[in-house]
């Protein structure tokens, strides 16, 4: 029987202090990663613009990015290196006059995640809000809709095979061009990410309008309005459980996400404790994060569980330093945790910035066992701190640009690699089964 998953809203904030320093990336892997200067489409002589534009303003904003950028950052081209990055402007550059609006938005975009910063981003603030009424995942057989507005619910649980006509993975693989490079799991999750909002889809010429795409799916074709559906997070109410019907607007990452901001859960007999963290800051009014840290430290004097994991899957970032704060050094020793055995870290791709360094910290520092999926980003990321909000004159594009020098330990280890991979397969999820947390519980029935 279909099991309709909780989604909750996840703010993906960013951090503000490093932890270590080790690299613990796969980097053959990683060098699949290329970056391409081919223009997206066919283009056409001279087309017309769309918003009143000529080329000579697309240009004269394409030259004050490469000002602003140059300005502000202490060393934008590390990760690509200055030369493929010229060639990928001077391409554009040229290609500028012979392109549409949207062909020009969509490279400008190239140009912007290629830097392989995870907080540069790039915005319109002209786009569109309407998302499809679904949830896409990737699993390991495929892409799967795994929530839906009520009134699409019978398409939980069916696999995606290609909307409006284009195979779903080949749209991925498009999307990755203009989803951060910081590393190949954030390309995968930001196009993912992309694949629920319906402006990229016209950006790319999948559709002339933002009304409806179809999806097919190994059950038809089924035509999915585009709309706008906002749920917030009210801190007052944190246990309102967030089900079917009430999708996010913006951040739909929460597969596994908390409807709180850090809670504990118990299982197999108070054996395995679980200690989620959707961020890694003090967000919960009504229950400070060191409060939540004295529980938890109460909880097991009390149970003594075999085995404590720290699941930070589907967590956006957030303050390092508040977290330390309630689960120091002290906290693991006193309950023996440290290289014990007993200790796990879980993340997922969706684990970023703050919660990428914590989960790189504990593993050098407690001697954690990491377990689940590659994070998506750097535990030597940049920090939101340095980055400063910019606007292209004429087209009002925005795009944010970090002072801070991509490091080359940042370069060196784009995301942090398990040393125990789970990766969930369609059934368990709709199954309502969560295989990182059954592999802790086995351990216990060993």
């Amino acid at each position: 029987m279909k099991k309709y998953l909780l989604v909750a809203v996840l703010t993906a904030t960013v951090i503000l202090s490093a932890c270590s320093s080790d690299s613990t990336v796969d980097q053959q892997t990683q060098n699949q990663t290329q970056v391409t200067t081919q223009a997206i489409t066919e283009v056409v002589a001279e087309p017309a613009s769309e918003d009143g534009l000529t080329a000579e303003q697309w240009i004269e904003d394409l030259d004050q990015f490469k000002h602003d950028l140059e300005w502000y950052s202490t060393g934008p081209y590390q990760k690509i290196g200055k030369e493929t990055f010229e060639e990928m402007f001077n391409q554009l550059r040229a290609d500028i006059p012979s392109l549409t609006d949207s062909q020009r938005e969509w490279r400008f975009r190239e140009l912007v995640y290629s830097i392989g910063d995870g907080h540069i981003d790039m915005w319109n603030p002209e786009q569109s809000s309407e998302n499809l009424p679904i949830l896409i995942n990737e699993f390991e057989d495929g892409y799967f809709i795994v929530n839906a507005l009520s009134d699409y619910a019978e398409l939980i649980g069916e696999k995606v095979i290609s909307i409006n006509g284009v195979e779903i993975e080949e749209i991925v693989k498009n999307f990755e061009k203009i989803s951060n490079k910081e590393s190949i799991y954030w390309m995968r999750s930001g196009a993912i990410d992309k694949l629920h909002h319906a402006y990229f889809y016209k950006l790319f010429d999948y559709t002339d309008t933002l009304e409806e795409l179809t999806v097919t799916t190994g059950s038809g074709d089924t035509a999915l309005p585009s709309m706008s559906y906002i749920k917030i997070a009210n801190p007052d109410h944190w246990d309102t459980q967030y089900t079917i019907g009430n999708l996010t607007n913006y951040s739909l990452w929460g597969t596994y996400t908390s409807n709180r901001p850090y809670k504990e859960e118990w299982f197999a007999d108070n054996k395995v404790l679980v200690v989620r963290f959707s961020s890694c800051s003090d967000e919960d009014p009504n229950l400070p994060l060191t409060e939540f840290g004295q529980i938890v430290s109460e909880n097991i004097d009390k149970y003594d569980p075999e085995y404590v994991l720290f699941d930070l899957r589907d967590n956006g970032g957030g303050y390092p330093s508040q977290l330390y704060q309630a689960f120091s050094e002290s906290f693991f020793r006193k309950h023996d945790l440290i290289d014990s055995g007993r200790l796990f870290v879980a993340t997922n791709r969706q684990t970023f910035s703050a919660g990428g360094m914590t989960t790189h910290f504990m593993v050098k520092t407690f001697g954690a066992i990491h377990i689940g999926q590659p994070t998506g980003g750097s535990p030597f990321t940049t920090v939101v701190s340095s980055t400063a909000a910019k606007e292209l004159k004429n087209s009002g594009l925005g795009f944010r640009v970090s002072s801070e020098k991509i490091s080359t330990k940042m370069i060196e280890t784009p995301s942090v690699i398990p040393a125990v991979e789970v990766i969930p397969k369609s059934d368990d999820l709709l199954n309502g089964i969560d295989p990182v947390v059954n592999y802790v519980i086995e351990l216990v029935e060993e």
